[in-house]
């Protein structure tokens, strides 16, 4: 039985690291002699979730580095609003 690797995927599930978990096993997606874990469809919302928490640090960490300094704000800000505008016009 697999009890204890359906545990670990669970709380890395849990924790929003399961898509780090299946990587590091080398989960292939295609197998067709070992079944699935139940927690593999989770790795979207890890990769979901670990962009919600780390964009937000990320942009305070520039800003905090950087706040006397324009041209070190302007570069991060700057390709956000070019990414932005290059999405909405696509």
């Amino acid at each position: 039985m697999r009890l204890a690797e359906y545990a670990g995927d669970a709380l890395a599930s849990a924790l929003y690291a399961v898509n780090f978990r299946l990587a590091a096993a080398g989960t292939d997606y295609l197998a067709q002699n070992s079944p699935p874990s139940p927690f593999q469809h989770f790795w979207s919302l890890a990769v979901e979730e670990q962009f919600y928490l780390v964009w937000p640090l990320l942009l305070l960490l520039t800003w905090r580095v950087a706040r006397g300094r324009r041209g070190l704000v302007a570069v991060p800000l700057g390709s956000c609003a070019w990414g932005r505008s290059w999405r909405v016009s696509s």
